[in-house]
């Protein structure tokens, strides 16, 4: 969890990534506290059909000569056990990003709660996502406030 906190959507640039190959980084990482229940507003919205309600984004980072690809994802309240629905972020250059992938839940979350991320993929060595895939998986918990 070494990235910035100050826009959760905002790429950073290339210069901010030191993954190492075929590794995976997340943001929040395990055990993060004080992340903002809400991801909004953000210009430009990167999820209009929401009106502006949705959680913080949720960030995976491979190493920036690679690629990185998310293949199942669930957001679970601890408490509840409820499942939270999440989407893909689309546009905010991310298109253009191949190491990067960034999915926010479909609702703000509640404040002050824990909530556990469980994803699953591969990375790949290059950005055209040839060479052979590395699966890799993560699991970690955040706590809004």
């Amino acid at each position: 969890g070494a990235m910035s906190n100050t826009v959760v959507l905002n790429p950073g640039g290339s210069r901010l990534n030191a993954v190492p190959n075929n590794e995976v980084r997340t943001f929040p990482c395990d055990g993060s506290t004080k992340i903002s229940g809400s991801g909004g507003p953000e210009v430009p919205d990167p999820a209009p059909e929401l009106g502006g309600r949705f959680g913080p984004g949720l960030n995976f980072e491979t190493n920036k000569d690679g690629a990185i690809e998310v293949t199942s994802i669930s957001l679970r309240n601890i408490a509840t056990g409820d499942m939270i629905p999440v989407q893909k972020v689309k546009g905010h250059n991310l298109e253009g990003v191949a190491w990067r992938s960034v999915w926010i839940s479909k609702d703000a979350l509640q404040m002050t709660t824990a909530y556990r991320v469980e994803a699953r993929g591969n990375v790949y060595p290059t950005k055209n996502m040839t060479g052979s895939a590395t699966a890799w998986s993560k699991s970690y918990t955040f706590t809004t406030y």
